[in-house]
């Protein structure tokens, strides 16, 4: 655990500023309001008793935040990578980790409506009005309650005059090109619509030594439609439809560390001092494989994601004569097919293919009191069904490095066998464990059915002018049906396997990749009850404080990629030689998991909203939460992940965020977060060649121990410079800075596996209109060219080698772009 002190630029900064506000009387300007729906009421960002940062539409236009994976340079205790299966968002430190089974810890709501899978969050933003990023549980207003906090993402509505812009980009870098058009207006007094449309082109940043390319590549396409009528005086009626594709080719994938295998090369033991890119190249992979160094180079045969989907919502708002009733009807859809070159070598090794098809319908009512009088309420109701159907298979073909490598290693084999290994009787697999597996394939099929049921309702009690209380009671009901199947099959036809490959197959397919068939199925029911309560004060004109109690819950479920059964197979033995396994006898280990338990949190939050003058804000908060049965998916050490429930973990943290209007011309902003994150209770995966020390003999004691992707100290400093220039235009500087402590990136928190502290500085110049009618600026990212690698992990495999192996995801280096806007 570090020492609480602030760190880099960013503190210095923070710091600078809370010395220097009252500098800002001399000037007759006031920082602009900033208003939100994190209480699903339109209301002023210092008023709501709620941590919460707001980044507007305008800001994300002209920053070049293209999705949610951006948004972690601005916002302190946001964090969002890719990985190699899906996304992980996190805040305070609370994310889900990879699984198709997952929904997000951080819950994502589009226009009201939920977005809780992780392949949601990696659509791309258009047209927005804002994005709020809420921290700490929000388990009462949010139709579906979240456990860590949630984004909160509005997009832009019609307008009642005539507007509209057109955007173009282009970066040549990474031959980045994008083109953005909106049109809003009137139709008539009643009825109005907007259009958004953008198409985005873009090359990789990393090379593949193997086809050429720049990795990864993208193309999306996405547009959507609002139409909004005033049905009569009392009552408006919205209707959106949004479609999305996004197609990505390659990925941003390096092999960055390789240890040899203990033991000098020998005849008896081919792979001794070898590393496991050098043992493929005794089969015939490419030199090129050799490369572990972190540099912007992969090897790679191939990889592309293709992803498509649609989502509509009615909105109604009735105006009761005081009260609002408000309908949210919505559909969310999505389908993707992706093949992952998954042991990230660059060698014939094996590769998988997955797909996904998610269809989700959902219902909320709310009614909403007015404000300003002794009591107000929130009271409301949310249904919701979803349909989840994923699949995916190992292929391994009859090319693959894996059959000679396989036939020639000595674990199969008698001790004491010199190489060429030839088949035996008395050892079936001894030569021949690398051809059992030649052109098969492993198709795997996780289906789920689930609803949601919930009761909600908020009132707060202005007891004084200056005071008030919040009391919240969400009931939430969970049910889900579930199946998994894993089997083994011909490549070529998908048919089972035949003969002696079905016998000695499975075999291989358990010793080599820890992987076993098996057929699941199972059925949950929860039953949640979660309260809340929040005390505000108005301490002056200029400060509220405010103390708020919450319990968060996200209901349990079903892992859909474990590769083995959650019990021990029929035909399990106990530690069989490997050159003596009786037919049809599977080695030892392979407990995979099925269901994992409800997680649950309980918060405590302290928090202040100061403002000077109108010129300067502070808002502070202190929080400490607890959570337990944190749902977390772990590296098996071979090709799949587990489910389980990881005990307890204590956050605690400080967050200050700031703004200042400095002169009529220069605004600074600046955050600072802390974050201490301590596992109470958890037993893990051992990171690499750890000897194992839970009881269990297989797992690691984490107690004591921080979680992946957790800083101590975090912090941003942005400034906004704008000045007049030449009668009609006006000149626009902006920069902003990003520190991060360093944190580790792999679930075991392998210390060989840690991104370093760095500072990333982004910024923008241009002119334009004083009028905003047109704009023309260069937009810089990762100026100072950092090398960042959020996310890494084992090898694929590498351990069936008995060697070290570690990948890392890589971010783009430094770029300019120029960007021109026109507006009407």
């Amino acid at each position: 655990m570090s020492q609480l002190r602030p760190r880099g630029a960013v503190a210095s900064a923070v710091m600078l500023a809370l010395a220097s506000a009252a500098a800002a009387a001399q000037e007759g300007v006031v920082l602009a309001e900033i208003t939100v729906t994190a209480q699903k009421r339109v209301e002023l960002l210092q008023d709501v008793p709620v941590a919460v940062s707001a980044v507007s539409g305008v800001k994300i236009a002209e920053a070049g935040i293209l999705k949610i994976e951006d948004l972690k340079n601005y916002v302190p205790t946001l964090f969002m990578t890719e990985t190699a299966i899906g996304n992980n968002i996190a805040i305070r430190g609370i994310f889900s980790g990879v699984n198709p089974g997952f929904e997000q810890s951080v819950g994502t709501y589009v226009d009201g409506v939920y977005r809780g899978r992780p392949q949601q969050t990696r659509a791309p933003f258009l047209d927005l009005e804002r994005v709020e990023v809420l921290r700490g549980a929000q388990s009462i207003l949010f139709g579906k309650n979240s456990v860590a906090g949630a984004l909160n993402i509005t997009t832009a509505r019609p307008t009642s005059e005539f507007s509209g812009y057109l955007t173009a980009l282009y970066e040549p870098r990474y031959d980045e090109q994008e083109i953005t058009g909106v049109l809003s207006g009137p139709f008539s007094d009643r009825f109005r619509g907007r259009v958004a449309a953008r198409w985005r082109e873009a090359d990789g940043h990393v090379h593949n030594e193997i086809s050429g390319s720049e990795d990864p590549s993208r193309e999306e396409k996405t547009a959507r439609v609002w139409l909004e009528m005033d049905v009569s005086d009392r009552m408006t009626a919205a209707l959106k439809y949004e479609r999305g594709e996004f197609d990505v080719v390659g990925r941003q994938i390096e092999i960055t560390t390789e240890i040899p295998r203990a033991g000098a090369p020998s005849q008896t033991n081919p792979f001794g001092g070898r590393t496991l890119a050098q043992i493929f190249t005794l089969f015939g992979a490419p030199s090129a494989v050799l490369n572990n160094t972190p540099d912007f180079v992969r090897t790679s045969n191939g990889d592309f994601s293709n992803n498509e989907s649609d989502e509509a919502a009615l909105i109604l708002n009735w105006n009761l004569d005081g009260k609002t009733f408000t309908s949210v009807t919505a559909m969310s859809k999505y389908e993707f097919s992706e093949l992952c070159d998954c042991d990230f070598t660059g060698a014939n090794v094996f590769s998988v293919t997955l797909a996904e098809d998610f269809d989700q319908v959902s219902q909320e009512f709310r009614l909403t009191s007015d404000t300003g009088g002794k009591f107000e309420y929130i009271l409301g109701a949310y249904y919701e069904k979803a349909d989840l159907t994923y699949q995916d298979s190992i292929q391994v073909n009859s090319a693959s490095v894996l059959v000679p490598a396989l036939n020639g290693n000595p674990a199969f084999c008698p001790p004491g066998s010199v190489p060429p290994f030839t088949p035996s009787a008395g050892a079936p697999l001894c030569g021949t464990a690398g051809t059992m597996i030649a052109n098969t394939a492993s198709p795997r099929l996780f289906r789920q059915d689930a609803k949601s049921y919930s009761a909600f309702a908020e009132l707060t009690w202005n007891m004084t002018e200056d005071f008030r209380t919040t009391l919240g009671l969400r009931y939430a009901k969970d049910e889900k049906d579930a199946s998994r199947s894993l089997r083994f099959a011909n490549l070529a036809t998908g048919a089972p396997l035949s003969g002696t490959q079905a016998v000695l197959g499975p075999i291989v397919y358990a010793a080599a990749f820890n992987v076993r068939p098996h057929s699941l199925s199972g059925s949950r029911d929860e039953n949640q009850l979660l309260p809340s309560v929040t005390f505000e004060w108005d301490a002056s004109d200029n400060t509220m404080l405010y103390m708020s109690w919450r319990q968060g819950a996200k209901a349990g479920g079903f892992d859909a990629r474990s590769n083995n059964p959650a019990a021990p197979p029929a035909l399990r033995c106990t530690n069989p030689p490997a050159n003596n396994i009786p037919a049809g006898c599977l080695p030892a280990s392979g407990i995979g998991s099925f269901q994992y338990e409800e997680e649950k949190s309980t918060n405590l939050e302290f928090g202040a909203k100061m403002s000077l003058g109108g010129k300067f804000e502070l808002n502070a908060a202190f929080y400490m939460t607890d959570f337990e049965d944190l749902q977390v998916s772990t590296f098996d050490g071979r090709l799949g992940f587990n489910v389980q429930n990881a005990g307890e973990a204590d956050i605690r943290g400080l967050e200050l965020d700031m703004r200042w209007q400095a002169t009529r011309n220069l605004m600074l902003s600046a955050s600072l977060a802390y974050t201490d994150f301590e596992f109470k209770d958890y037993f893990g995966q051992c990171i690499s060649g750890q000897a194992p020390d839970a009881p269990d003999g297989i797992n690691c004691n984490y107690k004591g121990k921080t979680n992946e992707y957790v800083a101590d100290w975090v912090g941003t400093l942005a400034a906004d410079y704008r000045r007049p220039i030449f009668n009609s235009l006006e000149f626009r500087l902006g920069f902003d800075v990003y520190y991060t402590d360093e944190y580790f990136v792999n679930p075991t928190l392998d210390p060989r596996q840690k991104q370093k502290a760095y500072e990333k500085v982004n910024a923008r110049m241009g002119v334009g209109d004083q009028d905003g009618r047109w704009s023309l600026s260069l937009i810089g990212k990762n100026l100072f060219n950092e090398m960042i690698f959020p996310y890494g992990n084992d090898t694929p495999l590498a351990s069936t080698f008995g060697v070290f192996s570690a990948w890392r995801f890589s971010e783009p280096g430094s770029s300019l772009a120029l960007q021109g806007t026109i507006r009407f």
